[in-house]
C-alpha cells in the first residue's frame, strides 16, 4: 500500500498546488507535454476555465478533470507532473504485466533465460536462472525445507494446513470399518425365528 499512498500524495499535492486561484504560476517548460498528454490545449483549457468561473458550467467533467490536469505542467508543479507520469507508467506496466501478459510471456521469458544459461554460463541471465539449482542431496533438501517450514510430502497427513482434514478422514475410515465388520459377522439368534418362518410364508401364498 505505501506506493500507492505515495502515488495519490503526489496526485493530491499536483492537484491542489495547481490550483491557480491558491498558488498562481506560470506554464513550465513542459506546457506542450502537458497538453499532449491530457489531450487539451491552451485554447480549449481558458474557455473550460471561464465556463467554471462564470457559473455557466458546475459539477465535475472530463473537460474540467482535464484542465486541472494540464495545471501540473506548470512551474510550482512540474516536478510532482514528472513523479505523477512515472508512477502511472509504472502501474500501467506493472498491472499489464500481472494481469495481461504475465500469462502469456513468462514461458517465453523461461525459455529464454535457459538457452541463456546454455549459451552463455556467465551472463547475468544464466546466473539468475541457475541460482535455483540446487547441489544437495535429497535428506539435505528435506531438512533445509523442514527447519523452513515447508512441507517435504505429497501426504495429506504431513502438511499442517490439512491436520484437522487427516483426523476427520481416519475417523471416517474407521466408522466405515466398523460397519463393515458389523455386517460381515453372522446374524444373532433371536433374528432366526423371526426370519425362518417368513420364507416359507412366501412359498405358501405363492402357492
Amino acid at each position: 500500500f505505501l506506493p500507492w499512498a505515495a502515488f495519490l500524495h503526489v496526485l493530491v499535492a499536483a492537484w491542489t498546488f495547481g490550483n491557480q486561484s491558491l498558488f498562481p504560476s506560470r506554464w513550465s517548460v513542459l506546457f506542450p507535454l502537458g497538453e499532449a498528454i491530457f489531450q487539451i490545449d491552451e485554447a480549449r483549457y481558458d474557455e473550460v476555465t471561464e465556463m467554471y468561473r462564470s457559473g455557466a458550467v458546475t459539477g465535475v467533467t472530463w473537460d474540467l478533470i482535464a484542465s486541472r490536469l494540464l495545471d501540473f505542467s506548470r512551474e510550482g508543479t512540474w516536478l510532482l507532473m514528472l513523479i505523477f507520469l512515472a508512477c502511472s507508467v509504472y502501474y500501467a506496466v506493472y498491472y499489464s504485466w500481472l494481469l495481461f501478459l504475465r500469462p502469456f510471456l513468462k514461458p517465453i521469458i523461461l525459455l529464454v533465460a535457459e538457452c541463456m544459461a546454455r549459451t552463455c554460463p556467465s551472463c547475468c541471465c544464466a546466473r539468475s536462472s541457475m541460482k535455483h539449482h540446487d547441489e544437495r542431496s535429497y535428506e539435505e533438501a528435506t531438512k533445509f525445507m523442514e527447519r523452513r517450514g515447508l512441507t517435504t510430502s505429497y501426504h495429506l497427513f504431513k502438511n499442517e494446513a490439512y491436520k484437522e482434514a487427516t483426523k476427520a478422514l481416519e475417523h471416517t475410515e474407521q466408522k466405515v470399518r466398523a460397519s463393515s465388520t458389523c455386517e460381515k459377522s453372522p446374524t444373532d439368534s433371536s433374528a432366526s425365528p423371526t426370519m425362518l418362518p417368513y420364507a416359507p410364508s412366501l412359498k405358501v401364498g405363492g402357492s
